[in-house]
């Protein structure tokens, strides 16, 4: 059986630039992975809470970050 491959990135606002997330797994209906901003590990994990919304949190040693992703509607 295949098993599943993820891929994961971030962007900042205002940036067209991406930072690509490792180890990324999805595992009871939650999505991880892990970013190095500036240098500093930041575990994000993040739940689906409709078709257009994710929410979690990014956590790394200063603390914790409140997050929330909203798909954005594709320009035709």
């Amino acid at each position: 059986m295949a098993e599943n491959i993820y891929n994961a990135s971030i962007s900042f606002a205002g940036s067209d630039y991406k930072i690509k997330g490792e180890k990324v797994k999805f595992e009871n209906g939650t999505l991880s992975f892990n970013v190095y901003v500036e240098g500093t590990e930041v575990s994000i994990s993040l739940k689906m809470e409709n078709d257009a919304k994710m929410a979690g949190k990014a956590v790394y040693y200063e603390g914790e970050i409140p997050i929330t992703l909203t798909k954005e509607q594709q320009q035709k």
